[in-house]
């Protein structure tokens, strides 16, 4: 994605000749390959705010940076190489001012000890290594402190540990709060009751075994002394067409397989015959198996949840009959008897679900084949084709299961919330991230929706950051704005945006996916953020915070229902079963007076209503609770597909941060004067270029004086190059890269002027080493030649010696010898004589 080069020649005021070089980090096969680039097209993808500034390189030590708003240069490169320095040494969290970023170590660290809660709820977060703690705590302190309402969101794509950060921080407050046995009870039904929503709300998908396909916005509910007391939980934007249709690789919900894990006597009850495989609704294909799971484990679980909150026996019984009902509506076949009429062929299965849902088999027949209009007062029965039959039955699937689960959420609630002696919130969002697939459908037009009116509260909140920095250091406020992301808001869900237009061509009798998609490029042709797709007339591209997605509009109509007929209404209003009635609480009366379908709210059965505005009224609501807030954020990163410790995908990363808006904050946040230094930084690595009377000025001085000398003496108008704090000198984009220019110059001509001394300094130390050797070599000669005649001297020495040894020797010799002949000789005569 991004790699370390070396600018070799401006070869344009656009164009660059760079030389790859050595990272460090990473093998980089084109290591030493000299390349040429376009100057715009390298600072438009770092988020530069020059169009020709080029990201210049951090000095980084082996873990990097905590908070990388402390960085000189801060762009998408430094944040990306930050990122990965600090996941190589298994260090998850960063801080980029006030956000966390979290990325995912796929392996347990040692970091969530209850040693920890007080650390982070007592102690400076500066003196304090990054972590949620610090976010969690924060927002405590300053609940009670200023008895301000508190928010914390946490996003990030499918995988990427969102609901463990929020688990931790919901321990964090438990444990912090004081709430003591009580505090713990209120947080263990919160934690349990986690199953519960994971088998009716999750599932797998191609990026995660067991991925949300809900967002999740839970209030943790505190008394006025700060003890923790309730919680509360909503729920957003299901995923109700998963309950009909998988994509390949996919699975349905959780629950759909741990009801086959059910006794045998009971699943006969449920009329769950075969396996699992022999129900349409649910994804049995390669890809769909989920490694290491135990579907039997699971459903355990997500009884013991139940129990938990309360749910008992007879409530536990009616959900598995409704959820083993919609797997056997899935089995419910139509023949085209004409084009326009149909009969059910698999009467055993309306049989089945007509028992399950305590209705008449004949009815629910009518009902699935038949639509009952009124006009003028009068009622017609219109019959369906085959195909409208079958979209019918998927309705009526997916609205009975959005009811379910709604319900169950409204269970939990009352379980866990607290009614009275509630002072304050401290609320964490759990929410979806920005997507952007190959194929983006309705699903992926809400999701990114919802993250476009988040990202436009997230830049109001990191632009007044940035308000608040440069109030302490003395900024002017003119010299900072930001861009809103308002216009694309007004493109999505304005008076002629994307969801009016699609509520008004899903109202007409004749509304089609293709009306709707040329409706919208009528109304949004000169929208800045809007593009029409030229070789494909059913899709649309929009220019999101987070980049460009191409929508196809196909079934967009069809999933943005959320109604059902008024004979299925009736339909469930007749049903015998208590648990029904308790489930459909708003089917009592389900037509008005006159004969008409009445209007009726909950659980996806408001007639008349759409998904998207229902989708825009619960997300406005939201957000004006969040408005009421000081909000935290956390972004939560996939470091790699293949769930590894030890792998950094690189790119992956890069696309997260942009979907995060991480990038985003850092244009904002860096949007007057892109690149800072303290003073005192300044002045130590400046002083070279500085004229010698300013180097022991003082660091302002120094500046301004630098600059003058450069001709920039701009500091207090719109255009300003620069401005100096109370303790930092910043700079507009460009400017610094300028002074790193200049310095660099000096830098070379020094380095020439070192380097030719240095060589100089090397060969008068290598002529001296050589004399000295040549005196160390003469002095061996000799010694050697010495020591030769030496031995040759000691040689003729020792003969000689030898010689005058021998002499004397022999001299000794023949006296003795003389003198014992004498003595022999005297010894005869004396002898002789006395004899």
């Amino acid at each position: 994605v991004w790699k370390k080069a070396q600018v070799i020649q401006k070869l344009s005021e656009t164009s660059v000749e760079v030389r790859f070089v050595a990272d460090g980090q990473d093998f980089d096969p084109e290591e030493g390959i000299v390349k040429t680039f376009d100057v715009r097209e390298i600072a438009k993808l770092a988020g530069e705010v020059s169009a020709t500034a080029m990201p210049i390189c951090n000095t980084f030590d082996k873990l990097g940076v905590e908070d990388m708003c402390t960085l000189n240069h801060l762009h998408e490169p430094a944040v990306l190489k930050n990122l990965q320095l600090r996941h190589a040494q298994f260090v998850p969290y960063t801080y980029t001012g006030q956000i966390c970023i979290a990325v995912n170590p796929y392996k347990w660290l040692d970091l969530y000890g209850k040693d920890l809660y007080l650390q982070y709820l007592n102690m400076p977060r500066n003196e304090l290594a990054p972590h949620p703690f610090a976010l969690s705590s924060g927002a405590y302190i300053d609940m009670n402190k200023n008895g301000i309402e508190q928010s914390i969101l946490v996003s990030g794509e499918s995988g990427a540990g969102k609901t463990e950060t929020v688990k931790i921080m919901m321990n964090h407050l438990a444990s912090i709060s004081g709430g003591g046995d009580h505090g713990s009870l209120v947080i263990d039904q919160v934690l349990k009751s986690n199953p519960l929503l994971e088998a009716f709300g999750n599932a797998k998908t191609k990026r995660n075994d067991n991925s949300s396909r809900f967002g999740k916005f839970a209030q943790l509910q505190f008394n006025p002394e700060g003890l923790l007391v309730g919680a509360r939980c909503e729920t957003y934007l299901l995923e109700k067409s998963r309950v009909v249709g998988q994509a390949q690789g996919e699975r349905n919900y959780h629950i759909f397989y741990q009801v086959f894990s059910l006794a045998e006597e009971l699943k006969r009850e449920l009329f769950l015959e075969g396996s699992v495989e022999d129900y349409s609704f649910v994804q049995v294909g390669a890809g769909s198996k989920v490694d290491n799971t135990d579907d039997s484990v699971f459903l355990q679980e997500t009884k013991v949840a139940m129990d938990t909150i309360g749910i008992d026996a007879r409530e536990q019984h009616g959900i598995f009959e409704i959820v083993s009902s919609i797997l056997n509506l899935g089995e419910i076949v139509f023949k085209a008897e004409t084009t326009e009429k149909c009969t059910v062929q698999s009467l055993d299965k309306v049989a089945a679900v007509a028992k399950l849902l305590q209705t008449q088999p004949e009815t629910l027949k009518t009902t699935l084949t038949h639509r009952t209009m009124a006009a003028r007062g009068e009622t017609f029965t219109i019959p369906l084709s085959a195909d409208q039959a079958a979209d019918l039955r998927d309705a009526f699937a997916k609205g009975i299961y959005s009811q379910l689960f709604d319900w169950l959420v409204t269970r939990i609630n009352r379980a866990i919330c607290s009614t009275r002696n509630v002072k304050h919130h401290i609320g964490l969002l759990d929410i979806f991230g920005f997507e952007s697939f190959d194929h983006n459908g309705f699903e992926q037009l809400c999701i990114n929706y919802a993250n476009e009116k988040l990202q436009q509260k997230f830049n109001s909140d990191i632009f007044k950051t940035v308000q608040t920095e440069y109030i302490a250091e003395g900024i002017p406020l003119e010299l900072v704005s930001f861009e809103d992301n308002q216009p694309i808001l007004d493109l999505i869900e304005g008076r002629l945006g994307v969801i009016e237009l699609l509520k008004e061509t899903g109202v007409l009798a004749k509304g089609t996916d293709a009306m709707f998609v040329s409706k919208v490029i009528a109304a949004a042709a000169d929208h800045k953020n809007f593009e029409k797709v030229r070789t494909n007339p059913m899709q649309f591209k929009i220019l999101h915070y987070a980049g460009e997605v191409t929508y196809d509009g196909d079934r967009f109509l069809e999933k943005n229902k959320d109604t059902l007929p008024a004979d299925l209404l009736d339909l469930l209003a007749s049903s015998e079963s208590s648990f029904i009635r308790d489930v459909f609480p708003d089917l009592a009366s389900p037509k008005a007076k006159n004969g008409k379908p009445a209007s009726r709210k909950g659980g996806g059965f408001l007639v008349g209503a759409t998904i998207a505005n229902s989708f825009k009224k619960q997300l406005g609501e939201l957000m004006e609770q969040i408005a009421k807030t000081t909000t935290q954020y956390v972004r939560c990163i996939k470091p790699n597909a293949n769930k590894s410790a030890h792998e950094f995908d690189r790119q992956m990363v890069v696309d997260q941060l942009r979907c995060a808006g991480v990038i985003a904050a850092i244009r904002i946040s860096r949007a007057a004067f892109p690149n800072r230094l303290t003073l005192v930084e300044f002045a130590r690595r400046f002083d070279i270029i500085c004229p010698s009377k300013l180097r022991k000025a003082a660091p302002e001085v120094m500046v301004l004086g630098l600059l003058e000398k450069l001709g920039i003496t701009e500091t207090s108008s719109q255009n300003a190059k620069f401005a100096i704090g109370k303790s930092k000198v910043y700079f507009s984009s460009g400017l610094l890269q300028h002074l790193e220019d200049q310095r660099s110059v000096v830098l070379r001509k020094q380095a020439t002027i070192i380097q030719t001394h240095m060589r100089g300094y090397v060969k008068r130390k290598h002529f001296l080493a050589m004399k000295v050797a040549a005196k160390v070599v003469q002095s061996i000669v000799r010694m050697f030649f010495q020591h030769k005649r030496f031995r040759v001297m000691k040689r003729g020495t020792i003969r000689m010696q030898s010689r005058v040894r021998g002499m004397q020797a022999r001299r000794r010799f023949r006296v003795t010898l003389a003198k014992d002949r004498a003595r022999k000789l005297e010894l005869k005569r004396a002898t002789e004589a006395k004899a």
